[in-house]
């Protein structure tokens, strides 16, 4: 628990590991993506892209009923290190996004620079600062609870 923080935020938070690979957001964000942190109160269109069964979770008579979503692929649950560090990546998204709201707002304008500034000025994903941070307690994580050679490997 020390590596998010005092205390996780207290707001409602579905964490759904699949047995499944959700292919739609593997065709929107890459092949490599392994999951991802949603804030649903503030919609998206990932909405009308997930699976049913995801959706039944998240919805009860229509309405909303978690705050918070944290989603991992059958592919990355398949594997005890994959697992690990993306549920921990993705929970210190969720902290960040509620603990660290200024940092949180900086980092999701750079995704939406011009594609010629990006290039230019070298960017990649790896550097966004919440990106960075969650890598870096993700590693931690996994290793604390591995062991750093199982992580190495």
């Amino acid at each position: 628990m020390s590596a998010f923080g005092n205390k996780l935020p207290e707001t409602s938070l579905l964490c759904f590991f699949d047995d499944e690979d959700w292919q739609t957001l593997k065709d929107e964000q890459g092949p490599s993506n392994r999951g991802l942190y949603a804030d649903l109160r503030r919609g998206g269109t990932f909405w009308w892209h997930l699976p049913e069964y995801v959706t039944k979770c998240l919805l009860v008579d229509g309405q909303r009923v978690f705050d918070s979503f944290i989603y991992l692929h059958g592919s990355t649950c398949s594997k005890e290190v994959s697992l690990t560090m993306t549920f921990a990546h993705e929970l210190q998204h969720f902290v960040q996004h509620h603990s660290m709201p200024q940092m949180w707002a900086a980092s999701t304008l750079v995704p939406n620079l011009p594609r010629d500034v990006i290039n230019t000025l070298g960017l990649r994903w790896c550097d966004v600062p919440h990106e960075r941070e969650a890598r870096i307690v993700s590693k931690r994580v996994a290793e604390n609870l591995l062991g750093p050679e199982v992580v190495a490997q």
